[in-house]
């Protein structure tokens, strides 16, 4: 299934590109924006810090994951084509326009496919859009356990509060969100959680079309979707809610990890129910996503 998503629409008249600038001797600068001249990565959207967006595959294995009745578990073939350690490779940092452009390969070692991953940046006065296209290379053996992109704000933690404009308010994912409605919802990243007894992936926010990061101190973030994203926003990595075996495990460690994605595979019933059905499988296919981000 091809989850390719339509550039943005903004109304009224298009305000004028903010042109690409060299500001301090390391650091790029697009609108709002600034990113690091030799990599590419984005570290800062005015005053507000961030640790790079890149992109991310991996999630918390859950039950039907781990176990199945019809033989080996998904994760088997998941941990086997490495989705839980890739390597970004970094292949081009060019000024294309008034656009930043950087292109990336992300595959784990000893095997013969990757993502090739295209990041356009442009922005006006006040805010950045980023288009990333991703494109699978080589005969993928399995399908993914998401596609989005990952990134992080140090100094945010649990009292951060998010609200959002898309399905909720609980937990949806493409399988799950019959209850879920379309509306404006506002939640603190800790009451964003579902505190499965085995910790797992949870906690996703389906089909959100804006999305306002509010810390408790400092600066917030307003992500805008085109025409949205899944947004999934936790006080600690994916690494650490997949190596926690209780959910004592899971400890805040100071920052705020967000991934905005694409797409999910389903939740299926893969332990002591039917095999996933194929609608709702996350093919590796060619997919684009793009995203607003607004200090604020």
């Amino acid at each position: 299934m091809d989850h390719v998503h339509a550039a943005p629409v903004r109304g009224g008249a298009a305000p004028a590109p903010a042109p690409l600038l060299v500001g301090a001797p390391a650091e790029l600068t697009l609108g709002p924006a600034g990113f690091d001249r030799r990599t590419g990565s984005l570290h800062r959207l005015a005053d507000l810090e961030l640790v790079d967006v890149r992109l991310g595959v991996w999630r918390a294995p859950i039950d039907n994951d781990l176990r199945s009745i019809h033989g080996r578990p998904l994760v088997d073939a998941w941990r086997a084509a490495g989705l839980d350690r890739l390597c970004h490779k970094l292949r081009e940092v060019r000024v294309d326009a008034e656009e930043l452009v950087v292109r990336t390969r992300a595959a784990a070692a000893g095997v013969d496919f990757a993502l090739a991953t295209e990041y356009r940046w442009s922005a006006d006065a006040d805010q950045v859009w980023l288009t990333v296209a991703v494109t699978p290379e080589g005969a993928w053996p399995c399908p993914l356990p998401r596609l989005g992109l990952a990134l992080t704000l140090p100094g945010a933690g649990p009292d951060t509060e998010v609200a959002w404009f898309g399905l909720g308010p609980g937990e949806a994912y493409r399988d799950t969100a019959d209850a879920a409605r379309v509306g404006r919802y506002r939640s603190s990243v800790r009451d964003l959680q579902t505190p499965y007894v085995l910790p797992q992936e949870n906690g996703n926010r389906r089909h959100v079309r804006e999305a306002r990061i509010l810390p408790a101190a400092g600066p917030g973030l307003l992500l805008t979707g085109a025409p949205w994203f899944d947004l999934t926003a936790r006080p600690w990595t994916t690494a650490a809610l997949d190596a926690a075996t209780h959910t004592v495990d899971l400890r805040p460690d100071g920052h705020l990890h967000l991934q905005l994605d694409a797409d999910h595979h389903g939740i299926g019933s893969a332990a002591c129910g039917p095999l996933l059905p194929a609608p709702h499988t996350l093919a590796a296919v060619p997919t684009t996503l793009t995203i607003g981000m607004t200090p604020c």
